[in-house]
């Protein structure tokens, strides 16, 4: 297993021959899309593209208690917890981003830590599948590594993992 070090400079690495038009972004997700919907048992949907963020979204929506939602009925629903599947166009890159919502509106950001045991579960299952298929997956710390040589394109302060592999407006 590599070090902190190797992976921020493979990660940088990775970056600069994207920038470089030299790494594809990800193909069509469609088929990964149907084997998550598969593994869950649950709809995964796309999520709208959002201008100056370099990944693609799938999402699934939950209850607290971990039963899987439509996407409509997630307003009539409180607590409700979704998993952004945030697949970098920086390849293999992709994010597990949970959050959480209590009036659809505010959202907040969870850790593995703070999912309900079933939602943490089906987090490290999708982890798995997501290796098997290829991904590397980057949550926790290492999102907030800065990178060797990188700067910040809004303030020039050094660049984080999460920025620069995903957006900082995630």
């Amino acid at each position: 297993m590599p070090n902190l070090d190797q992976m921020l400079k493979a990660i940088a690495s990775n970056l600069e021959e994207f920038e470089r038009g030299l790494r594809s972004a990800p193909g069509d997700l469609h088929e990964l899309k149907i084997r998550l919907a598969n593994l869950l048992n649950a709809p995964v949907y796309d999520e709208t593209k959002r201008e100056y963020v370099p990944s693609d979204s799938l999402a699934v929506f939950y209850t607290a208690e971990g039963q899987s939602l439509q996407k409509t009925d997630v307003a009539g629903t409180s607590p409700v917890l979704v998993v952004f599947l945030r697949f970098s166009w920086v390849t293999p890159y992709v994010m597990l981003d949970w959050k959480r919502t209590v009036n659809g509106r505010e959202w907040q950001t969870l850790g593995r830590d703070q999912l309900p045991a079933k939602l943490g579960h089906l987090s490290d299952e999708v982890a798995r599948f997501l290796d098997a298929q290829g991904y590397q997956v980057l949550s926790g710390a290492i999102l907030e590594q800065t990178l060797p040589d990188r700067a910040s394109e809004l303030d020039d302060s050094p660049l984080t993992v999460h920025e620069g592999v995903f957006s900082a407006l995630d």
